[in-house]
C-alpha cells in the first residue's frame, strides 16, 4: 500500500472517532424491522464482522458505501441477504462471496465526496419473499421529504456490538447548507453528491454506513457520515442516488457488470 492509501486509511478511521466519540451507536430511537418488510436489505461483513449496510439493486449486485469496502480485501467480504436478525442462526439467509468492488474514480474518503459502491456477487441470490431488489430513485428529493433508512447499527455508545436487530426509523430532507457547519468541524466540504436529512432524536448511526435511503419504495439516498447521532443540529449526510454524477457512475457499473 503506497503513502497515499496509507493516508487515506489513517484518516477514515480518524473521522469515523471523531463522528461517533460520545454518542450512542445505533439507529437512534428506531424500531425492529422485520426482513420481509424490506427485502432489499442485506448486511456486509469483512473477515467474519458486520461493517455495514447494503441494498441489492440486482440480484448479483449490492449497492452501498465506498467507504466500506474501498480499501477492503474482496475476497474477505461477504454479503448476507434475507435476515432479520444478524445472530439468528435459523433464518433462512443467503451469503454470497464477492467477484469485485466497483466506486467511482473521483470519490474522496478526505471528504465523502461520490461516497458510494457496487458490490457484485460471484453468485446471484435466489429471489424470494426475504429476498427482492430495489428500484433506483427517479425523482429529485424536496426539502422536508420523508426518507426510511434501516440498518444494524451499533447499540450502546462502548462500541461493544451492533444490534443483532434491524433497526428502521424515517428522517426528512433539509438544506444541505444545514450540513456545512458539521462537516466543516471534520474539515470536510459539502459537495453535489450529498443531500442530508434529520430528525429529532431519531437517526443512523455507526454500522448503519451504506444503508439506503427509501423514498415511496424506491432506492434514493447512501448514509455517509454524521456526527451526534440523533442530534438535528448536525443532518446525517447521504450520497444522493439522484445526482447526475452519481447516476451515470451507477449506469455506467451495473451495464459493465452485467
Amino acid at each position: 500500500m503506497n503513502s497515499r492509501n496509507n493516508f487515506a486509511l489513517l484518516f477514515a478511521v480518524l473521522s469515523w472517532f471523531l463522528i461517533y466519540t460520545n454518542a450512542q451507536y445505533r439507529i437512534w430511537n428506531g424500531k425492529d424491522r422485520n426482513i420481509e418488510k424490506s427485502p432489499y436489505l442485506a448486511s456486509i461483513h469483512d473477515s467474519g464482522i458486520y461493517i455495514c449496510t447494503g441494498a441489492l439493486i440486482s440480484l448479483q449486485m449490492v449497492l452501498t458505501a465506498a467507504h466500506c469496502v474501498a480499501y477492503s480485501r474482496g475476497n474477505l467480504i461477504v454479503v448476507e441477504a434475507g435476515i432479520t436478525d444478524l445472530d439468528d442462526t435459523t433464518e433462512d439467509g443467503q451469503m454470497r462471496g464477492v467477484e469485485s468492488i466497483h466506486h467511482p474514480c473521483d470519490y474522496s474518503p478526505e471528504t465523502g465526496h461520490m461516497d458510494i459502491a457496487v458490490i457484485k456477487l460471484h453468485t446471484p441470490f435466489r429471489r424470494g419473499s426475504r429476498v427482492e431488489i430495489i428500484e433506483l430513485c427517479d425523482t429529485t428529493l424536496n426539502l422536508g421529504t420523508k426518507m426510511r433508512v434501516s440498518g444494524w447499527g451499533a447499540t450502546s455508545g462502548d462500541n461493544e456490538r451492533y444490534s443483532c436487530t434491524l433497526q428502521t426509523t424515517n428522517v426528512n430532507i433539509v438544506l444541505t447548507q444545514e450540513c456545512a457547519p458539521m462537516a466543516a468541524i471534520l474539515g470536510n466540504m459539502i459537495t453535489e453528491s450529498m443531500i442530508c436529512a434529520t430528525r429529532d432524536g431519531t437517526s443512523p448511526c455507526q454500522g448503519d454506513s451504506g444503508a439506503p435511503g427509501v423514498v415511496k419504495g424506491k432506492l434514493c439516498a447512501v448514509v455517509s457520515y454524521g456526527i451526534c447521532c440523533a442530534n438535528p443540529s448536525y443532518p446525517t449526510v447521504y450520497t444522493d442516488v439522484n445526482n447526475a454524477k452519481v447516476r451515470n457512475f451507477l449506469r455506467d457499473a451495473m451495464a459493465w457488470l452485467s
